[in-house]
């Protein structure tokens, strides 16, 4: 499980370090290096759309795609653009495993040492967690989930403040979003043959681009009939 958050000025000093993830969990990405995603402005120009638009209840925004196509990617551009840096009150970002802890994700979320709060039942750890997000406008990403049970037991602990608060869900499975009721889901696919030689062409060369024509040409003729496996890197 991996949980990275960011509360407002009134929470500074219950803030503590990004929890760390256990060695068989599977964590988010944060090499310092910005994620690349070509051809994919316009996805992240809606998801931000979508995070941002005028309906004031609590929207869900699943992200569907297969392992590896870029769920996590866009997700994470979008949460750590500076518009959405500064647009939401709250944000909060945790991975959940397939088997995963319910009161570990809790304790993580609260921001509060593990002696202090580990005796906690986890409806007083909820209970908590809603009133620290009681009245915010806040973003929560839940990436990689895995069953409508995870859903289950943390949904009734994210308040509808009706102030324009949103959560991503990331995942694999159509079938769960569903299961959510009546949400459209935000649908990832591959990337096209020019989409992924220009993503090929940015990884290897960078900024100038492909040098001359020969490069392109032997690169464009690797590409061809192999772009469905060429993913965001």
């Amino acid at each position: 499980m991996m949980i990275k958050e960011e509360w407002g000025d009134d929470d500074v000093q219950e803030q503590m370090p990004v929890v760390s993830a256990p060695a068989n969990s599977t964590t988010l990405p944060c090499n310092g290096k910005k994620n690349t995603m070509v051809g994919f402005d316009q996805h992240l120009l809606r998801v931000m759309d979508e995070l941002t638009k005028g309906e004031s209840n609590l929207h869900i925004l699943p992200i569907v795609g297969m392992g590896g196509i870029g769920k996590t990617t866009l997700a994470q551009n979008a949460f750590d653009h500076p518009y959405i840096v500064n647009y939401f009150d709250v944000r909060i970002w945790f991975t959940i495993s397939q088997e995963y802890n319910v009161q570990e994700i809790l304790l993580g979320l609260l921001n509060n040492k593990m002696d202090q709060w580990s005796s906690k039942t986890i409806a007083e750890l909820g209970e908590r967690l809603y009133k620290k997000l009681f009245g915010r406008k806040y973003l929560i990403v839940m990436d990689d989930v895995w069953s409508i049970k995870a859903w289950n037991d943390l949904n009734r602990f994210f308040p509808n403040n009706r102030n324009g608060s949103r959560i991503i869900m990331t995942t694999r499975l159509k079938d769960l979003v569903g299961s959510l009721g009546r949400l459209q889901p935000y649908l990832m696919n591959f990337l096209d043959e020019d989409k992924s030689w220009n993503l090929l062409c940015e990884r290897i060369f960078g900024e100038e681009g492909c040098p001359n024509s020969e490069l392109e040409r032997i690169g464009k003729d690797n590409v061809k009939g192999v772009e469905d496996y060429l993913l965001p890197l």
